[in-house]
């Protein structure tokens, strides 16, 4: 593949060529909305073909981020030691290879699958604090319309059935119609790793429902199989989000360089990892 990128860099006019492959991952990307499944694998095999262009280009840092995407993409994060897990003494929740949809933490609130909330209660607790929320989470940016919030809500619905990500809401006990905050697993490019992300809407700050939903995120995710370790990336101004990893046992791997999500970001990522047992 390198050589054939090569020779393409070397006879072409490499901005054109480019344009090409560029093409080539954005028609993916649209697929991928449509169908998941197969959206994931074009959209893996899209990728890998840009970098291997890249690369033959000395474009070597664009080239590593579409490399870091694909590996993901190829199998669901669950299935990179072939669902060995499936023995006896897994939990109820993690015998299909998923996680739990509804995971009830110590104060009695609840980490429910995100399509068991209504759309209503997202948007309206997302559209009344996006000036909380926007300073760090890139699409909290503006008040989320109906349409993008369903599109969103069934691309999470198809990550989750086959085994990709997993986004969670945070509700009170026994509510459904009022969100707390939220959270997520989801792959990172490394083969049994996942990454988890926690947001809280400002009136439920505080409490230390971050502490204990990411908490929580890492023990579920733990007890996936094929899962060895947990990650929590946050940018380094955030301050009160970098403070939750150390306490629930997570170690600092690296602060690295990236790019700035939103205008609050310092563009410097701290990287914790929590290994399992």
């Amino acid at each position: 593949m390198l050589t054939v990128r090569w020779a393409l860099s070397w006879e072409c006019h490499t901005a054109r060529v480019r344009e090409l492959f560029d093409e080539g991952v954005a028609l993916a990307r649209r697929l991928r909305r449509q169908d998941a499944a197969a959206g994931s694998m074009a959209l893996a095999t899209a990728l890998s073909s840009r970098a291997t262009f890249l690369v033959a280009a000395k474009e070597f840092t664009a080239a590593l981020e579409d490399f870091r995407q694909a590996p993901g993409l190829h199998r669901g994060p669950l299935q990179v030691a072939g669902r060995v897990g499936q023995d006896a003494g897994m939990t109820e929740g993690s015998r299909s290879g998923l996680p739990r949809e509804n995971i009830e933490l110590p104060d009695g609130s609840v980490l429910r699958r995100r399509s068991l909330v209504s759309d209503d209660a997202f948007i309206d607790a997302v559209a009344a604090d996006v000036g909380h929320l926007g300073e760090w989470l890139r699409w909290a940016q503006h008040p989320p319309t109906r349409e993008e919030t369903e599109r969103f809500r069934a691309e999470q619905d198809a990550d989750w059935d086959a085994g990709r990500s997993f986004v969670y809401v945070l509700t009170p006990p026994d509510r459904l119609d009022q969100v707390l905050g939220g959270g997520a697993m989801f792959p990172n490019g490394e083969a049994g790793v996942l990454e988890i992300g926690y947001w809280i809407c400002s009136p439920a700050t505080g409490r230390g429902l971050a502490t204990r939903a990411a908490a929580a995120l890492t023990e579920e995710g733990l007890g996936l199989p094929g899962v060895k370790a947990m990650e929590i990336h946050c940018d380094r101004a955030n301050a009160r989000s970098a403070a939750i990893p150390p306490r629930i046992g997570y170690r600092l791997l690296r602060i690295e360089a990236d790019e700035p999500q939103t205008a609050a970001e310092a563009g410097r990522s701290m990287v914790w990892r929590h290994d399992g047992a």
